[in-house]
């Protein structure tokens, strides 16, 4: 999650090719069966209205709403009204009380059509997204990790020879391999335990079996750590979302769906539900286990596992149906947004539901109802554009209070213009939603990065003259935001490869120091800047990289803190022919270090040493404390 891996193929899955059953299920006999197989075959040819905001970034949602509902921009914190938000008490969905009951709606009325973000041709690519910012008890993927002196790393070969597998170094040699059955994505390493996360996706049709399509977890004891020992398998049908390791217990997020079109492509009810198998033995998920999220307009859902890393055991799992867009998640939390747009100009706006991680419901925010606006409806004919909405972009936990960061919508018939909106979330608290809302200098803008701290957000935001930043302080249930005005470059990635704020939280500019000093990327990147941000109020550039790396070269987005003045970054020396960056590329680890004097001279500097990428962990780097001579 933190590296530079895009998890480009996360995909809600409708089929193509749907064919209805010859008998209906056991327990639901009806004559409309006899058009299952028409009306399943117009999910192909049926195409979603692709709204799209004239300012936004790439895939921008257009929603209707009521213009004159929505409030005036605030100079300072508001306190929203009592319908935008459920208490935890409450039910998830006031309409269904049960998948069946869901199924029973959708074989009539399932909208066949993509998210707002997507065609009907191309459904939403989503990455789950970190919002815990700079908590070190927890962690997510890395391709290399060391135990007691043992390196092991993700290797990607030939993929037409399906050459990968995690390689075994000691002392910088090959020692050994662990040869895999689903392809690595990303290693953890917890309690002399080594876990892989793969995916394979060989197939793109819900079944009954789930080993063509979905999530492996393979966990390997480290007795003895150059032969890792599998010991568990758990593979849970669904494109991979998110992952993370907490407390010695793993959480896994997949996404998947299937059209509801007849009710009886599938032989019964438990086949539209989650599937999770440990060691090849299938695990139930029973009805206590799974959530209806508001009025799904389609059968897509979540499926959240919890692994006790100890005894391999799953003490808690869920799976929430409904119309998810977006998957944001912490140490011992996620939640879930929901939003839709489907044929004929029907459309919802976003709600966060927010759960624990024991899969408790913690509550949900409607975003319309936070901002006054109608929350779903119907675009009239000659309706090509919608007048505002808010658009969410990322969530954080801290304290128990939920806080929500994005950027407020507002179309014309000109380039139209944004808002920059924070919302504190407290669902156990006398007044639950306080949000501010305030315009930037530049009108036309993107969020592209937010970086969680303990008590505040740092915003990257992207305008189509650069850059500038933006903070969102937070003092319990309070909430104020910052336009610093300071500019920075934007960041865009290495020549092709990455793409600002695809997917938002992948790209990371900046790689905190500690003390309040960051290192940012700039450029192409091509180079680190150096900022002072410990007051949000007054932030200061304390040194712009000037040809600090050599002409032609690159920096990658892969980088790793080994204290708070040594910093090891991807460094790609020389450019291949061509106009992109391919895994042809020989890499290594660049080390910058930061002098204590900032006032003059280059205070970052990168050292004439670099160290192989293959066989060697940044995180096991030990180096002296360079002098600032």
């Amino acid at each position: 999650m933190n590296g530079t891996k895009l998890f480009d193929s996360l995909e809600y899955i409708s089929p193509d090719l749907i064919e209805a059953a010859d008998e209906p299920p056991k327990w639901q006999r009806v004559m409309w069966l006899k058009w299952g197989g028409l009306a399943a075959c117009l999910c192909v040819i049926t195409a979603a209205i692709a709204l799209w905001a004239p300012q936004g970034g790439p895939g921008g949602p257009v929603f209707p709403v009521c213009p004159s509902a929505s409030p005036s921009v605030s100079d300072g914190p508001v306190e929203s009204g009592a319908h935008p938000v459920d208490r935890p008490q409450e039910p998830t969905s006031d309409t269904y009380s049960s998948l069946e009951e869901l199924l029973g709606y959708l074989r009539f009325h399932d909208a066949h059509s993509s998210d707002q973000k997507g065609g009907a041709a191309s459904q939403p690519k989503l990455t789950g997204k970190e919002g815990a910012g700079t908590d070190s008890a927890w962690q997510t993927g890395r391709d290399v990790v060391s135990y007691e002196g043992t390196v092991y790393q993700i290797v990607k070969g030939d993929p037409l020879y399906n050459e990968e597998y995690v390689a075994i170094f000691h002392d910088g040699a090959e020692i050994g391999r662990v040869e895999l059955a689903t392809p690595a994505e990303a290693l953890y390493l917890t309690d002399g335990k080594l876990i892989v996360v793969g995916r394979r996706q060989n197939s793109m049709e819900l079944g009954p079996e789930p080993e063509d399509y979905g999530t492996a977890v393979t966990i390997y004891d480290l007795s003895d750590p150059h032969r890792p020992a599998q010991t568990d398998v758990f593979h849970q049908r669904g494109a991979w979302a998110a992952c993370w390791v907490s407390g010695g217990r793993l959480w896994l997020i997949t996404l998947d769906g299937v059209c509801a079109c007849g009710y009886s492509r599938l032989a019964d009810l438990d086949d539209y539900k989650p599937k999770l198998t440990h060691n090849g033995e299938d695990i139930h998920w029973p009805d206590e286990d799974i959530r209806i999220l508001g009025e799904p307009t389609r059968v897509k859902y979540a499926a959240v596992s919890c692994i006790d890393l100890e005894d391999s055991a799953v003490p808690h799992k869920l799976a929430c149906y409904g119309d998810i867009s977006d998957v944001q998640f912490g140490p011992d939390w996620f939640a879930l947004v929901t939003q839709s747009a489907a044929e004929g100009g029907r459309y919802s706006l976003q709600k966060v539901y927010t759960f624990d991680g024991g899969m408790s419901f913690t509550g949900k925010c409607d975003m319309a109802g936070i901002f006054g606006l109608a929350g779903s409806g119907k675009l009239g004919r000659n309706e090509a554009a919608a007048p505002e909405y808010p658009d969410v972009k990322a969530v954080a936990r801290a304290d128990g209070i939920w806080r929500i960061v994005g950027e407020y919508v507002r179309n014309s018939e000109g380039n139209g213009s944004k808002e920059l909106f924070a919302v504190a979330y407290d669902p156990d608290g006398p007044r639950p939603i306080t949000v501010e809302r305030i315009r930037l200098s530049a009108e036309r803008f993107d969020v592209d990065d937010v970086l969680w701290e303990e008590d505040r957000a740092i915003i990257s935001i992207g305008t189509d003259h650069g850059g500038t930043l933006a903070f969102a302080e937070f003092r319990g249930a309070e909430t104020a935001l910052v336009d610093s005005g300071l500019t920075c470059d934007r960041v865009q990635g290495v020549d092709s490869i990455y793409w600002y704020g695809i997917p938002l939280g992948q790209l990371r500019p900046f790689i905190p120091l500690g003390n309040g000093l960051y290192l940012r990327y700039n450029g192409i990147p091509d180079g680190l800047d150096l900022y002072d941000l410990s007051d949000s109020a007054d932030p200061k550039c304390l040194y712009k990289s000037t040809g600090d790396i050599p002409e032609g070269a690159r920096l990658d987005f892969a980088s790793w803190v080994i204290n708070e003045r040594t910093v090891a970054v991807k460094f790609i020396p020389e450019k291949s022919e061509g106009s992109y960056y391919g895994p042809e590329e020989i890499c290594t680890w660049a080390v910058f270090t930061i002098t204590s004097d900032t006032d003059t001279g280059s205070p970052v500097r990168m050292w004439d040493k670099q160290f192989p990428l293959v066989g060697v962990d940044p995180a096991s780097f030990d180096f002296f404390e360079p002098s600032d001579d």
